[in-house]
């Protein structure tokens, strides 16, 4: 989009333009996509990577789920314990893991949660000073 616009980048994006597709310059695009999800009912940083034919589906604390997209489409195979796939599973995943650290990534949101909830106990008189003294004094734990 901002290319489309022509205005300055000022800080660095995860993408690509699609101009160059778009006005038939190039006829080449990457085989990737990455997503991660972290919203309702999901207990542990979550994140997909597909390329080319295979998606991988990745729960930090979970087997890894890998789909071959060409031969099953609606995912229904999961391939990630399947040995002859191995090759391709740990490919993926350690590409994933190279740019995407799940762990970091929970701490920082439970810290969040512990944060929000240190406030809404304070808003609501649920805790005393006394005690929002104590949980800073650990460093975001309540004790």
């Amino acid at each position: 989009m901002i290319d489309a616009t022509g205005a300055p980048c000022v800080s660095p994006l995860d993408g690509a333009s699609l101009i160059p597709l778009a006005r038939g310059e190039s006829t080449s695009w990457k085989d990737e996509a990455f997503c991660e999800y972290l919203a309702h009912g999901v207990a542990r940083p979550m994140a997909m990577l597909r390329r080319g034919r295979y998606k991988l589906n990745y729960s930090l604390g979970d087997a890894p789920e890998l789909y071959d997209l060409q031969t099953d489409p609606g995912e229904f195979n999961d391939l990630g314990h399947d040995p002859a796939c191995a090759d391709v599973r740990e490919e993926l995943q350690e590409h994933l893991l190279s740019h995407w650290d799940p762990v970091e990534l929970e701490r920082r949101v439970r810290l969040s949660q512990e944060e929000r909830m240190l406030i809404r106990a304070a808003e609501t008189g649920e805790i005393a000073q006394a005690d929002q003294q104590k949980w800073y004094g650990t460093g975001g734990t309540i004790t």
